[in-house]
């Protein structure tokens, strides 16, 4: 075996214990040409192939066997180097909250994996010191462990800064690195992988128990979306629209409003970001608790009684989580399992308040009373009495219901192009040239009568404008049938009439009370197969 023989063999044996650490003099040193390039961006990590640390040239005492091995265990000091100076940058970002929660984790498992290998140089430098005659090729033995980790180590950090891996792709980086045969390699890996789980686990903490969506750097797989603006005519539909027009719709309406589209829009699960342990079908779970839970907070609001979501069903909740964090591997199965738990409890809370607390069945029959025309009496009554009224143009008018409902529904006329579907007010006409959505011939000015439900808090999220308006297009379109049967109806009378009191006629009428009885068998049937469709 080769042995330092000259009297400088302790203190070079020293000097490398501090390169192997990172800190370089006089004896073991940088390369110029990798000096330079460093000190373009001292933050910009240098590729783990490059050997940034050598040993001086100028110490010609040194053997080329002892140089040649002694600069190859070296490259551990320039690998550990590196690392630090990741972490140290991540450090300052953190504290300017600047940075990616993900690449501060991942510096903060570095960081723990170099207080490793700190201690084993700390070991290596007792080492050398009770055995100061000891052979230098059994250094790369006692470092054994490090010559695979921190190479690894390097690669993944500089491809992380490289290519501004962030998030999901910061973690499936790490995931795939996981999946190796080396022990103490995958032992480590799986530490650095749960340190970057821990970002992970505070953004579904913060979004899950509290609806909060905590992602600075635009990370997370559940990403906010902007509002579209508001179709033109919805808020002239529930407003002031035509003689039967209504007062102005409170102020409510319009934040109602927000929040539904806010509910189906406003949040969804971004595919490029989804973590490797995550399916579509957890990250659409864990999309509906965040959402569900800011609704819940504020039935506090809107709604008398206690909370349906306690304090205590969010320790429970927060229990499962750092259950699942505290491990030192992420179990597919049991994340899911415990999602899928929380998303059954928050959906049996949320579905308490809708159907109970706002009462949606009454909603519902509603719906169907007025706008499917289910109230049979009342609109028969409605119709006959209103006979002489339709005749005329539309003028205001009043009425009075029992239902507690009927109180929140206004008439009111549409103007023409607000008669419109939604989808065809800036456009008639489709691609092909056909009409879009449901079309209500504008016979008469009465063809446009609307109405208006004024949703309670918080039905709007099922209930949202658009559902809405397929009910009032429904409700016109079925009380124009509907008139139109009462009208062929009152023709029968008048036919009867004639034929009784002339029997000379009774021929010449028989083709038209033929013709009247086909027209009402189409429209009877017709509206009882949209009605019970």
């Amino acid at each position: 075996m080769v042995q330092l023989q000259s009297q400088s063999s302790s203190c070079l044996l020293q000097e490398l214990v501090l390169a192997l650490s990172g800190h370089t003099g006089d004896v073991f040193v940088h390369k110029s040409s990798t000096k330079s390039q460093n000190g373009a961006g001292e933050h910009k990590l240098l590729e783990s192939w490059t050997k940034d640390v050598q040993i001086a040239n100028d110490l010609t005492w040194v053997a080329p066997a002892e140089r040649e091995l002694m600069n190859e265990v070296a490259k551990l000091g320039f690998h550990c180097r590196e690392l630090r100076k990741f972490c140290a940058w991540e450090t300052r970002a953190r504290m300017q909250n600047v940075g990616s929660p993900y690449c501060c984790a991942f510096a903060e498992g570095l960081s723990e994996l170099l207080s490793v290998y700190q201690v084993a140089l700390l070991q290596l430098q007792q080492h050398l010191l009770q055995e100061p005659e000891a052979p230098l090729a059994g250094l790369p033995f006692l470092l054994s462990e490090f010559q695979v980790l921190l190479p690894m180590l390097h690669q993944m950090t500089y491809k992380i800064q490289a290519q501004d891996l962030t998030g999901g792709s910061l973690l499936h980086l790490v995931a795939m690195q996981v999946q190796t045969g080396n022990p103490t390699l995958h032992s480590c890996l799986l530490r650095l992988q749960w340190h970057c789980h821990n970002a992970l686990f505070k953004q579904l903490t913060a979004w899950m128990l509290h609806g909060l969506l905590i992602d600075p750097q635009q990370e997370s797989f559940i990403q906010r979306q902007e509002p579209q603006q508001q179709p033109p005519g919805l808020s002239e539909a529930a407003g002031t629209s035509g003689p039967l027009s209504s007062p102005t719709p409170p102020v409510h309406i319009s934040s109602q409003h927000d929040e539904a589209v806010g509910w189906h829009e406003g949040f969804q699960v971004r595919m490029a970001a989804l973590p490797p342990l995550i399916t579509l079908k957890t990250a659409e779970s864990i999309l509906f608790i965040g959402k569900a839970v800011r609704v819940l907070q504020r039935s506090k609001v809107h709604l008398p009684g206690p909370p349906l979501l306690t304090q205590a069903d969010l320790a429970a909740f927060a229990e499962a989580l750092q259950a699942l964090q505290a491990a030192p591997a992420l179990n597919r199965t049991h994340l899911e399992q415990t999602i899928e738990d929380i998303r059954t409890a928050v959906a049996g809370r949320l579905w308490q308040l809708i159907s109970e607390q706002a009462n949606l069945s009454t909603h519902l029959n509603a719906l169907r009373d007025y706008f499917l025309l289910g109230r049979g009496d009342f609109l028969q009554a409605f119709l006959i009495e209103s006979r002489s009224l339709m005749a005329l143009p539309p003028r205001p008018s009043t009425a009075e219901e029992d239902d507690p409902v009927f109180a929140h529904l206004t008439p009111s006329i549409l103007p023409p192009e607000e008669a419109l579907p939604l989808s065809e007010r800036n456009s008639n006409q489709g691609p092909n040239g056909k009409r879009r959505g449901l079309h209500v011939p504008a016979v008469d000015q009465w063809a446009r009568l609307n109405l208006q439900l004024h949703i309670r808090w918080p039905l709007h999220l099922l209930l949202t404008p658009q559902v809405l308006e397929r009910y009032q297009a429904m409700f016109r379109y079925l009380l124009l049938l509907k008139r139109t049967a009462l009208t062929l109806d009152a023709a029968w009378s008048v036919l009867r009439r004639r034929t009784a009191a002339s029997a000379a006629r009774q021929p010449a009428l028989v083709p038209l009370t033929h013709l009247r009885h086909q027209m009402a068998h189409f429209i009877s049937n017709l509206l009882v197969y949209i009605q019970t469709d």
